[in-house]
């Protein structure tokens, strides 16, 4: 009975550990496929990402909110158009990343969980059309608190309104 009583409390304390590590890079399983840019949109200027937000483009992010940044492998003195197009995704990473305007380290899980990080997904983007598009980045609006999670499809769908479809 102290053997079972004792592997139990053991294998209570492995699962209580481990969901306190943050977790590293993983590929992401939740099934998009590709990201269909319904209409042209313009990279502004000395910058290689859009970034889209509430539904639109958008010249800057509000960190507060749920946003994406489609970026291309390029920066020019001049604006830059990315075509109206179907990239399709060629590998995805889902990770958890520290607040850049903090200037704190970020706090590993276990500790202090509050506000410091963001739950992003990369997605490698490829189109033979337009093989200068390489990915899109999506995260999570500042959290407060271990509220925080990866963007799904209702997600995205509030970030990218019209301007691109998720597949």
């Amino acid at each position: 009975m102290k053997q079972k009583v004792l592997s139990l409390v053991l294998a209570t304390g492995v699962l209580t550990l481990s969901a306190c590590k943050a977790p590293e890079r993983r590929p992401v399983t939740g099934g998009i496929q590709a990201f269909e840019l319904r209409r042209d949109v313009m990279v502004p200027a000395n910058q290689a990402r859009v970034i889209f937000q509430h539904g639109r483009a958008q010249p800057g992010k509000n960190l507060f909110d749920w946003h994406c940044e489609l970026e291309i492998n390029t920066v020019s003195e001049s604006p830059q158009r990315i075509l109206a197009d179907t990239f399709t995704v060629s590998s995805a990473n889902a990770r958890i990343v520290r607040d850049e305007l903090s200037g704190m380290p970020a706090m590993p899980f276990g500790a202090i969980d509050c506000g410091d990080r963001f739950y992003e997904t990369r997605y490698r983007l490829e189109s033979t059309r337009q093989p200068g598009v390489r990915k899109m980045i999506c995260r999570n609006g500042y959290t407060f608190c271990s509220v925080g999670k990866f963007a799904g499809r209702n997600e995205m769908r509030e970030i990218f309104g019209e301007w691109i479809t998720v597949r």
